[in-house]
């Protein structure tokens, strides 16, 4: 599970990671403990995850500020 407290809602930081192409599962789909978190898989080959990452990572900055 990824940290997006510092964020916002795990529901409206998974909907603009998905804007940039990587889909999440905001945590408070997995009950209220979760809230807070994304659930985020890796099961792709290493160009995928690395494209992945970086559009994560420019999500979250434009996200933030």
């Amino acid at each position: 599970m990824l940290d997006v407290r510092g964020y916002g809602s795990s529901l409206e930081v998974a909907e603009a990671i998905l804007d940039a192409g990587v889909v999440t599962v905001p945590g408070g789909a997995f009950g209220s403990e979760s809230e807070g978190f994304l659930r985020v898989s890796f099961c792709a080959d290493l160009p995928v995850l690395t494209a992945g990452v970086e559009r994560l990572s420019a999500a979250l900055g434009a996200f933030r500020t």
